[in-house]
């Protein structure tokens, strides 16, 4: 029997992390540093990435992991590729794939914070439900670590920087759209080694070149110099490009626009803080990723600008603001911790939960009528 997103799948995704808000508050709340909490977390997000039935590529990937065992040519990265062809269960795939993802970025929390299940808390109510959705999210979680680990500032530990570095160069295996996130990663470095003055001059050269990026860039061109596999991965990106925006009813803009106020907001207190006079006493991965999603934020909403071509670039919007929620995640946490702007930090975490919670709603309430 096929598969499919059917309501009373979509609603146990619904309870299931109305369940995991309440532990992270708890939490949160309590402060008392309880294990079992922290393990039931853990083994509940581990779950929910194993039965993500809310998200439409749950059942994407059935197919495409089928074919790919069968040696179709298909929208997935050859790292892809050898899982499938070395495991037939869907879910032992699954499990490979959001396990790995899953512990590279629990690894970077424990590294970023001693009490990493607070941040752990913090990501679970914010924006996890989107590290379930996609395999987008191995690479994202690579990038973190990979940040994490090249942004240590023990010159006596250089291995973990060649590790950062290696994880970094990594994640393109992972999916497409990593190379995007390497460079917020790296920028998100810079502007903290450099400070606010050249953090303003990567802005302004950072902001041109992606302006001039778009508005000249021709992936037809750019096909006629790949190989086989990559002229392949460009049809798929050009296909992205060419497909009609289609028009959003009021329910599913109520979920678009509160989740990007919420990770807007997240860019404003961090350029508040950037030019804090107390912005030197911020915790170091802070300010490293505030700094991560405000060039995340910034550089994906270049694809909002119309070059008078005719590519769908929303979906590029889309799809890079993805790689703003970790980095968003932990800097919101930093910030309630330490106090600063509590009333705005805690407006955007009301507006980033709810905009969690009303997609798993939203999404619950259009099953029923598929």
């Amino acid at each position: 029997m096929e598969l499919v997103q059917q309501p009373l799948y979509v609603f146990s995704n619904l309870l299931l992390y109305l369940f995991m808000l309440f532990l992270a508050y708890r939490g949160i709340m309590n402060r008392d540093g309880e294990k079992f909490r922290y393990i039931l977390a853990v083994f509940l997000m581990l779950l929910f990435c194993e039965y993500a039935f809310w998200g439409g590529d749950y059942f994407y990937y059935i197919s495409e992991f089928k074919e790919a065992r069968l040696g179709a040519r298909v929208n997935l990265e050859p790292f892809y590729y050898m899982i499938a062809n070395n495991f037939t269960s869907y879910e032992s795939i699954r499990l490979i794939i959001w396990g790995m993802a899953l512990f590279l970025l629990l690894l970077a929390f424990r590294i970023i914070e001693k009490k990493s299940e607070y941040l752990t808390y913090v990501y679970i109510s914010t924006y996890f439900i989107w590290f379930t959705y996609a395999r987008a999210s191995l690479a994202m979680a690579a990038i973190i670590l990979g940040t994490t680990l090249l942004a240590h500032s023990n010159r006596k530990l250089l291995f973990l920087q060649m590790l950062g570095l290696g994880l970094l160069v990594l994640s393109i295996n992972f999916h497409k759209s990593a190379t995007f996130g390497i460079v917020m990663g790296i920028s998100a470095i810079a502007s903290y080694r450099l400070g606010k003055w050249a953090f303003l001059f990567l802005i302004l050269i950072g902001t041109t070149i992606m302006y001039w990026f778009l508005g000249g860039i021709d992936l037809m061109d750019i096909a006629e110099f790949q190989e086989e596999r990559m002229e392949y991965t460009i049809g798929v990106a050009q296909s992205y490009l060419e497909g009609e925006e289609r028009s959003m009813g009021y329910g599913e803009l109520v979920e678009k626009v509160s989740f990007h106020i919420s990770v807007y907001m997240i860019a404003i207190l961090y350029l508040m803080s950037v030019f804090d006079e107390n912005n030197r006493k911020f915790p170091k991965y802070a300010r490293i990723f505030g700094s991560g999603a405000f060039w995340t934020a910034l550089s994906s909403s270049v694809f909002l600008l119309d070059f008078n071509y005719n590519y769908n670039t929303l979906e590029l919007y889309e799809r890079f603001t993805m790689y703003a929620l970790i980095p968003g995640s932990i800097f919101l946490w930093k910030l309630y911790d330490i106090g600063y702007k509590r009333k705005y930090t805690i407006a955007t975490l009301v507006i980033a939960i709810f905009s969690s919670l009303y997609t798993l709603s939203y999404t619950y309430y259009c099953s029923l009528f598929n």
